[in-house]
C-alpha cells in the first residue's frame, strides 16, 4: 500500500491586535520592488554598449543647458591624447 505526503497549506498567522486596527487584517508585503532591484545585473554588456551613446548625449545636453561655461572648462581640462 502506497501512502501519498502532502504537505499541509502554511496556515495564516492570525492578525495582531495593530494590524487589525491600522490594516484591518494581516499586513502583505508586495514584493514589487525586488524586479526593479539591480536592473545592471540583467544588462549584457553588449546591451550596455549600444545604450553609452545615448547615455552619453542625454548627459551632455543637461550639462549644456545647466551650465555651458562649466562643461566647457571641464573639456578643456580633461586628457590629452
Amino acid at each position: 500500500m502506497m501512502v501519498f505526503l502532502r504537505r499541509k497549506a502554511p496556515q495564516q498567522p492570525s492578525p495582531s491586535e495593530s494590524e487589525n486596527l491600522l490594516f484591518s487584517g494581516v499586513l502583505r508585503h508586495d514584493k514589487t520592488w525586488a524586479q526593479h532591484e539591480n536592473p545592471l545585473l540583467r544588462l549584457s554588456f553588449w546591451k550596455m554598449a549600444r545604450q553609452f551613446p545615448a547615455m552619453m548625449a542625454t548627459v551632455a545636453r543637461a550639462a549644456w543647458r545647466e551650465d555651458r561655461r562649466a562643461l566647457l572648462v571641464l573639456l578643456a581640462a580633461g586628457p590629452r591624447w
